[in-house]
């Protein structure tokens, strides 16, 4: 019996305290208990990973206060597979950390893109000011419709293009800009070379050079010049001359412009040779350069500052007499005078233009029509000075112009270094009637005279007549003494001055 007691006494001894260690062992275990917060996770380029131990492990407080985080190993900036560890109580945790870059870079463009030049060559920088990419290394390029890549655009005409830019990250993510640019022709510019000039004299940097747009026309106007030019001290001197169009667009050129002494021979020789080529005055004269639009309102000033740059003067050492310039060509200029000044010219005659300039050819001409002594002669353009030649002007001819004259209209004469001197004659006449006959050293001038009041001097026969628009009305001829009138040749059959070149060429 009291075996059996003492038995069952140590049973429930051992049981109770079996309960008592196990209860202890929880006790423990709820006291010293750690568990990681995770053991693999994923995170996005460029975000930084916690250093708080609390992200990384569950615990006593006073287990993470003790617990050490390891995180050398990282780099949150480059793709990849990363370890970070945590020791605690003796106990060290891995974590697997993968870092990715999902996000595509970020682009920004210009606010305004200016307007781009015809056949140059632009790179992504022209139309985005800036990309931006966690990773740091961001390729750009354009996308073509055909999937090429290509670092540089172009655009071969004027027009408007849709163009790609691509900003793609090492790991494949792209942004696509897409944008639609404007291209056009920047200006022209001609007569620009290198002068020279004789010191002490005076010199306009910006004669005899012309600028030209393709949607603006000529710029002549808006060019401008930068240099240091001191006419009065010797040397050589840069000078560059920009233009710019209303897009924005613009051209340069540079020259040098030589300052030298008078009799100089390399001087006059170098100004002999500059001229604009065959092509470039094909360009101009195709362009209208040398045209003019007549007035919309009459204006006697404006109207004989148009009309002054067609003017020459026709003379030998014993004879003179005036004409005008009809039409302007790269090869020659055409003019018109009449026949009783053009037969006197017998040897080769000094053209005087407008501003003075000389230059000495042989006058070959022929008539327009039997009916009057209307003229046609031409000028070899390449014997015409540079700065003359970009000046001058072709008269604007209206066939119609004798519908539109009342009698009684104010008219001009007007005539360029007349005579053997170097003066202007402007003559203002009143138209008396526009058809007229008479009779006049052997021709017969049937209904195609006008006649005005008189204001002709001898030697302004040939020049123009013209009206308040500078409209062509005739060409001065005949002073009919016994009425006081004018008798000047009507235009009406001018329309035939270019079947009639056919003939100087024979």
């Amino acid at each position: 019996m009291k075996e059996e007691k003492k038995k069952l006494f140590i049973r429930c001894a051992t049981f109770v305290i079996v309960c008592i260690g196990i209860l202890g062992l929880a006790v423990l275990e709820r006291q010293f208990h750690v568990e990681q917060v995770f053991k693999e996770t994923t995170v996005e380029l460029g975000t930084p990973i916690s250093t708080e131990v609390d992200d990384y492990l569950v615990g006593k407080e006073w287990i993470l206060e003790r617990a050490v985080l390891d995180t050398t190993e990282m780099d949150e900036t480059n793709p990849g597979q990363y370890k970070v560890y945590c020791k605690a109580l003796y106990r060290k945790y891995t974590y697997l950390i993968r870092v990715e870059d999902t996000t595509a870079p970020t682009v920004e463009k210009w606010d305004d893109i200016p307007c781009l030049a015809v056949d140059a060559e632009y790179g992504v920088d022209t139309f985005i000011s800036g990309v931006s990419d966690l990773s740091g290394e961001v390729n750009t390029y354009f996308l073509e419709y055909n999937g090429e890549q290509t670092t540089e655009v172009s655009f071969s005409e004027a027009g408007n293009y849709h163009i790609c830019i691509r900003a793609e990250d090492a790991s494949g993510n792209y942004t696509d800009t897409e944008l639609t640019v404007m291209a056009d022709v920047p200006p022209t510019l001609l007569g620009v070379w290198d002068r020279y000039i004789v010191k002490g004299t005076e010199y306009d940097v910006l004669g005899g050079v012309i600028a030209w747009d393709l949607e603006d026309g000529f710029l002549t106007e808006e060019i401008e010049a930068a240099t240091d030019l001191d006419g009065d001290t010797e040397g050589a001197y840069e000078i560059v001359y920009t233009v710019q169009d209303h897009n924005g667009l613009s051209a340069s050129k540079e020259a040098v412009i030589y300052v030298c002494e008078e009799g100089d021979v390399e001087t006059y020789a170098q100004l002999d040779e500059q001229k604009l080529s065959e092509e470039e005055l094909n360009f101009l004269c195709e362009q209208g350069f040398f045209c003019y639009e007549p007035l919309e309102e009459p204006d006697y000033d404006q109207s004989l500052e148009l009309v002054r740059p067609t003017l020459i003067n026709l003379r030998t050492e014993n004879f003179g007499g005036s004409g005008f310039i009809v039409e302007i060509g790269p090869e020659y200029i055409y003019c018109i005078s009449v026949e009783h000044v053009t037969r006197n010219l017998k040897e080769e005659t000094n053209i005087v233009f407008y501003d003075d300039a000389i230059v000495n050819t042989t006058i070959d001409y022929v008539r327009l029509a039997s009916s009057n002594e209307i003229v046609l002669f031409r000028i070899p353009t390449e014997i015409v000075p540079h700065d003359t030649l970009v000046n001058l002007k072709q008269i604007s001819v209206d066939l119609d112009i004798y519908s539109k004259l009342k009698s009684g209209e104010p008219l001009i004469e007007c005539c360029a270094n007349w005579g053997f001197g170097f003066d202007d004659v402007i003559k203002k006449v009143t138209l008396k009637k526009i058809t007229e006959s008479v009779s006049f050293k052997g021709y017969d001038y049937t209904n195609t005279c006008i006649e005005t009041t008189r204001g002709a001097k001898h030697g302004m026969s040939g020049t123009a007549m013209v009206d308040y628009r500078g409209n062509l009305v005739g060409v001065v001829s005949i002073i009919n003494y016994s009425t006081g009138s004018d008798l000047n040749m009507k235009i009406d059959k001018l329309d035939t001055f270019r079947e009639r070149i056919l003939e100087l060429e024979e």
